[in-house]
């Protein structure tokens, strides 16, 4: 994984939350260590009869302000589901957004792929939300998922 990094930057595989920068993606490996903590993580609602899965991300210590601004540089998600009006705030990227990857641990196992990340937002305190986007495709589905999950 350390040769898909960036210059200058080393993976650490050591938090609970732990966000990471390759050279054309990013990825964010979170663990639940209960099925309350996943439920308090990843958040469902209904938008036109359409299941979405969404999340808050409080950034953490080790999260440097060039990752802060990779992630403004993500897809978006789905409008409807942004936070505040601050969705618009960060730069529109002048390439194909990068995307960003979410794994999620549990309990104490290997780390699952779940899918990309669609950047909905952020608060002056350090939180993201995103929307989890391929809950609905061909070879992601949530329920299926939330089962090897919990």
């Amino acid at each position: 994984m350390q040769a898909l990094c960036p210059s200058g930057h080393t993976a650490a595989f050591k938090d609970r939350f732990n966000l990471h920068m390759w050279s054309n993606a990013m990825s964010l490996f979170l663990s639940a260590e209960s099925a309350k903590d996943l439920d308090q993580l990843l958040r469902e609602a209904w938008l036109d009869d359409e299941r979405c899965v969404f999340f808050r991300w409080s950034r953490t210590g080790d999260v440097t302000d060039e990752m802060v601004e990779r992630l403004f540089e993500i897809e978006k998600g789905d409008e409807r589901l942004r936070i505040d009006d601050n969705y618009y705030d960060p730069p529109i990227p002048v390439g194909t957004p990068q995307p960003l990857m979410l794994f999620v641990q549990f309990p104490q196992g290997p780390f699952i792929y779940c899918g990309r990340l669609g950047y909905l937002g952020h608060m002056s305190n350090g939180v993201f939300c995103f929307q989890l986007l391929d809950i609905n495709s061909t070879c992601m589905y949530w329920a299926q998922l939330r089962n090897i999950l919990t």
